[in-house]
Parts: C-alpha cells; structure tokens; sequence
C-alpha cells in the first residue's frame, strides 16, 4: 500500500502584495481541503465550516490598519459636515429615515437574541428597507451586475434586492480570527459553490452586498483570490447596512492598488470596532451584531453543498 501523502504537498501557497504586505493564499488540491480549526483563536465558540477549498491570510494587516479595538473620535469623525472621502457614501448623513432605521438594527442587537424569531423578523425588513433605499438612491439595478453572494449573510441581502440564490454567484466566506498575534491576525475561508461561476465575471461589474461593514476583510480577500485566478472586475460596488470608517477606509484604498474601479455605499456608520471587529455605535454598543447569525434562518441553501454550522 502506498504511503498516505504529505499533507502540506496537497495544498498550494501562493503570495498577493497589497499594502506593502505578503498576503498568503492557500489552494487545495487534489479533492483534498485547508483545515482551519487548529489555527482559530477560539475555536469552541467557532461557528462554520472547518475546512475551506481556500484560505486567504491577512496576517498583521487589519491590525496594522487600526482596526482592532478601535474609536474615531474629534475632527477625523464623519458626519454630515465632514463627509467621508469620493468613494464612500454613508447615506444616514443626509437621510434621518435611514439613521433610524440603523438605530432600530442596534437597538436590537442589544437588547434581543438571535434565537428570538420575532426579533429576527425585525432584524430582516430593517436591514431590507436600507438595502431598498440603497438601490433607489444609487439607481443602480442589482440584476444589471454580477452580484456575489458571501455567504450566509450576503446571500440573504440578494434575495433583498430581489435576486434569487440561483442567479447569484454563491460563496461560501468565512472571516477567521486566528491566535496569531494574540487573537487579532485575520483569514478568510473561501469555498465557490460552482467554479465555472469565475468564467462569467471577467470584465463585469460586480456587487457585493453586506449587512456588516467591519474590516471588509472578506470582500478584498475574494477580489484577490479572483485576481489571483485571472479574474477582473471592471468595477466593484460594496453595499452596507453599517459600514465601519477605517474598515471603508481599507477597502477603497485596497481597491485602488489593484487597479480596481471601487465604490462603497452605507446606510449606517460606525466610527468603532471592538477587538473581536464587530462594529459598534459612537456609544460603544454593538451596530448590526453577527449579521449571519441573525439572516441564516432566512437563507434556504443546499445543505449537502453548504452545511449549516
């Protein structure tokens, strides 16, 4: 019987410069997959797949960008007066119907569980009236772009803008916070539900659609492994429900090195993150939660190909 192989020869590295930084990209092959579970910070309250056809490592690099545990206070802050730069549109600024529908989001996220359905409900048609002001503000038709549906979260905002799963090109995408550098070094799982997907996106436009804006880890980490795979965009839009400022921020100048023709828009911001990137209000109270927890009962998906956690 022949030996079982090494199983480091079964998964491909490959590095991305981006910010002046080695980001690493992971490939299995063989029918073989990148395991995770022992590189997680805390892995016992760890919800998703454990294993990931991809594994796109951020290191230090949302550390190094201010993300952790971070508050923009003073003159840096945006608001209406001091709005954020072109690429960026936080549409609470100059729409209070909006700014209190954010507020609804926050206000049940502290005060309500996940497991509540009730409050799930409220969760969903307030995140969907932001998400409808989003499309009517920017005049841009979802169903005229290529629309990424990160999974779970993302797949439920495109049914929202009334693109159903099977017209989406479904990714399953799993921010991993790891141990290294005491719990703060980001990756990204990523795993297509159908590879051929790639081959329709080359030289298109494409939307992303997040309920929660923090590090936009997952958004950069899926260009990048589409640009690693010959793929390009020839122009990205992120929607939020909340979008963090130094998470924005990263994104559009991500965006920018890779030559890539970016917007981001926002019903919501928030100035902070905590040190776990979850965001959160001026007032330190959390902002849109885990978006994926309080969505996932309303994503229907195959679960042979996508297990439910």
């Amino acid at each position: 019987m022949s030996p079982e192989p090494d199983r480091r020869s079964l998964i491909e590295y490959k590095k991305f410069k981006l910010f002046d930084r080695n980001l690493t990209i992971e490939v299995a092959t063989n029918g073989k997959k990148v395991s995770i579970r022992e590189r997680l910070a805390d892995p016992d309250h760890y919800a998703g797949p454990l294993e990931f056809d991809n594994v796109v490592g951020l290191g230090d690099l949302i550390v190094n960008f201010g993300m952790r545990a971070s508050r923009v206070t003073g003159a840096e802050k945006w608001s209406q007066g001091n709005p954020p730069p072109k690429g960026i549109e936080i549409l609470e600024f100059e729409d209070p119907k909006i700014k209190k529908i954010t507020q609804t989001v926050s206000e049940i996220v502290f005060m309500c569980s996940y497991k509540d359905p009730d409050a799930c409900v409220l969760y969903y048609d307030s995140v969907k009236q932001i998400f409808a002001s989003m499309r009517n503000s920017t005049g841009v038709d979802p169903k005229s772009t290529v629309f990424l549906g990160l999974l779970r979260a993302g797949g439920v905002a495109g049914e929202m803008l009334g693109i159903p799963l099977e017209e989406q090109v479904l990714i399953e995408t799993k921010r991993l916070r790891l141990k290294d550098g005491d719990g703060g070094h980001v990756a990204i799982g990523i795993d297509y539900k159908n590879r051929d997907d790639l081959k329709r996106m080359d030289g298109k436009h494409w939307l992303i659609a997040d309920p929660a804006g923090a590090t936009f880890a997952s958004a950069i980490a899926n260009l990048t492994l589409a640009i690693e795979n010959g793929v390009h965009p020839a122009k990205v839009l992120i929607w939020n429900t909340v979008a963090s400022h130094k998470g924005a921020v990263f994104a559009l100048e991500a965006m920018r090195q890779m030559g890539i023709d970016g917007e981001i828009v926002a019903g919501g911001y928030a100035p902070g993150m905590n040190d776990k990137y979850y965001l959160e209000t001026s007032e330190g109270k959390p902002s849109v939660g885990d978006a994926g927890d309080w969505l996932s009962s309303f994503l229907n998906l195959d679960p042979i190909i996508f297990p439910k956690a």
